[in-house]
């Protein structure tokens, strides 16, 4: 047989084809060839799906053994032919050897909300460890009470309407649907800000709703100790989105050698954060908007996974990261406080915090987190507003503001320790040492309060653009020193 260009190109073409469709679920088609080989074994074909569906094996990194993983939770450990034998075994005529024969050979085993079981990308078959949370309504109870909050809506309005505004307000329907449980969340986190809690539930419900919707910026919440955010993971988000499916960790883990892993799932909790050098910035930065992150697993080959967690963070700082100007991935409402009625003292305050949060925490299992789920559900579908970006806020624009105050002190106190006579300045080796406090302009309007002033110079017989102290000659440039 020959091979022809034309034979050739057809098979790149049908492999772009197939590359462009992204994501395509194959469980079907590898199902049942399992199925198909486990049925001449003995079993039955229920009991084959089951173990296809939860059984597959991956190449070893040696590349030339392959290896059991069993899924559980969100999970997936390592078994062997053994395990299998002594634990999924129906019969002297099945062996746990020959069950292993039979399981479906894959890359690697990552996140793909909305898909089956196995699925391929760019020409490569992953077991898929996404599985939908539990539903919390049924459609009926769903449409009952958002109809219920139409109802309510329109006889407001009416009265509204026919009264003047004399004996009712012009509610929104939002806050006709919103339940009490979470309408006390939001005014004791934003009491002063009703436009940061929309931002913040409507980032919520997103998250909830679509599994598969990447937000690209992260809301950082800075607080003071016992306000209730273990309360909101604990007792909302993990029950929502599917406890095994909610990671917390701190910034250490997530800039590990393996961390990769730690982001196939659907929310990434950050606490107590606190990054205020330059590298630890660009590490989060790439963390919280990256679409693709490499997985790296011991004993296992390494492999680049679509991301679609959100990320969500924490912390007791009034400053916990250094922000540049013109950053796009956080949003920082304001600090939130006790309530100045809970008391002048720690303990008062914790007392009143603890008594809250134990009424709030009632409420919610006695109906209000069916209600906030079916909530969120709605807001998602009609009315919550999707950003591209992280939203403006106060809260950022004063660490902004306060950060590239201090980086312009230090420049200038670094100027009069180590700027010689003779020295010409360029901007970029000066902006690289306060980077990210400092961009490229607010180099500048620091060399300029000090005197210098751009031309061009004639330095070891290259004419070049620098800073110089009152615009005079130099013949040398200054070589940036760490601080």
């Amino acid at each position: 047989m020959t091979v022809t260009t034309q034979q050739i190109k057809s098979e790149l073409n049908g492999q772009a084809e197939e590359y462009a469709k992204g994501v395509i679920d194959v469980s079907e088609k590898l199902i049942k060839q399992g199925v198909g080989k486990l049925k001449q074994q003995g079993l039955t074909e229920q009991y084959a799906t089951s173990l296809m569906t939860k059984f597959f094996k991956i190449p070893d990194k040696n590349g030339r053994d392959s290896i059991i993983k069993m899924y559980g939770a969100g999970k997936c450990v390592t078994v062997n032919a053994e395990y299998l034998s002594d634990h999924f075994s129906t019969d002297n005529r099945v062996l746990g050897k020959g069950i292993g024969q039979c399981l479906a050979m894959v890359v690697g085993y990552a996140h793909f909300p909305n898909q089956g079981v196995y699925v391929r990308e760019a020409g490569a078959v992953y077991y898929n460890i996404w599985r939908h949370a539990a539903e919390m309504f049924s459609g009926d109870e769903y449409y009952d009470v958002v109809m219920a909050g139409y109802d309510k809506y329109f006889a407001n309005h009416d009265l509204w309407v026919k009264s003047e505004g004399k004996l009712t307000n012009d509610v929104d329907l939002r806050d006709v649907l919103k339940p009490k449980v979470w309408l006390a969340m939001e005014k004791l986190w934003f009491p002063n800000k009703p436009e940061e809690a929309d931002i913040f539930t409507d980032w919520l419900s997103l998250v909830v709703t679509f599994p598969d919707y990447r937000t690209r910026w992260t809301p950082v919440l800075r607080s003071v100790h016992g306000i209730g955010k273990g309360s909101l993971v604990q007792e909302v988000l993990r029950p929502l989105l599917g406890a095994h499916t909610v990671k917390e960790v701190d910034y250490k883990r997530t800039v590990g050698a393996f961390s990769g892993e730690l982001f196939l799932n659907r929310l990434i909790v950050m606490n107590e954060v606190e990054a205020t050098s330059p590298e630890q910035y660009n590490r989060l930065k790439t963390i919280v908007s990256d679409d693709y992150h490499f997985v790296e697993r011991k004993g296992e080959q390494p492999f680049d996974a679509k991301m679609t967690f959100a990320t969500l963070m924490f912390s007791n700082k009034e400053k916990p990261l250094s922000i540049p100007k013109g950053d796009r991935r956080y949003w920082l409402p304001d600090f939130i406080k006790y309530p100045e009625l809970w008391g002048e003292t720690d303990a008062e305050q914790q007392a009143k915090a603890a008594e809250f949060f134990g009424y709030w925490r009632t409420a919610l299992a006695e109906g209000g987190l069916k209600d906030l789920a079916i909530f969120l559900r709605w807001l998602a579908l009609d009315r919550a507003e999707i950003h591209d970006t992280a939203p403006a806020s106060e809260g950022k624009d004063d660490i902004v503001s306060n950060r590239t105050e201090d980086a312009s002190d230090k420049l200038v106190i670094y100027l009069q320790a180590k700027w010689h006579k003779g020295e010409g300045l360029k901007v970029s080796d000066l902006q690289s040492l306060f980077s990210p406090s400092l961009s490229d302009a607010d180099v500048q309007r620091v060399l300029v309060d000090q005197g210098y002033v751009p031309g061009r110079h004639t330095i070891a017989g290259k004419q070049m653009r620098c800073w110089t102290k009152g615009g005079e000659d130099v013949d040398d440039l200054h070589k940036p020193q760490h601080r």
